[in-house]
């Protein structure tokens, strides 16, 4: 892997939880266990030799559940 490949890998997976950890929440949670899980079994990451560990599509699904949980939170919140 290119270095320049590995320091896009390394900002997607530091970006976003980084700016979503100043909020918290339950689909910030989700989304790092999946990128987590993801990073353990990927062959450009940790590479263990896990099964059943989520592929792009789990991070995908996880940042789609993030955000479905981030504009259901905002939608709830009373307008000042």
């Amino acid at each position: 892997m290119s270095r320049r490949r590995r320091l896009l890998v390394a900002a997607g997976f530091l970006l976003a939880p980084a700016l979503g950890s100043l909020s918290g929440g339950a689909g910030y949670a989700v989304f790092t266990l999946f990128v987590s899980a993801f990073f353990l079994g990927s062959p450009d990451g940790l590479g263990l030799p896990l099964t059943r560990l989520p592929g792009w599509h789990g991070v995908l699904w996880g940042a789609v559940f993030w955000l479905l949980s981030e504009m259901r939170r905002l939608s709830q919140e009373k307008p000042a």
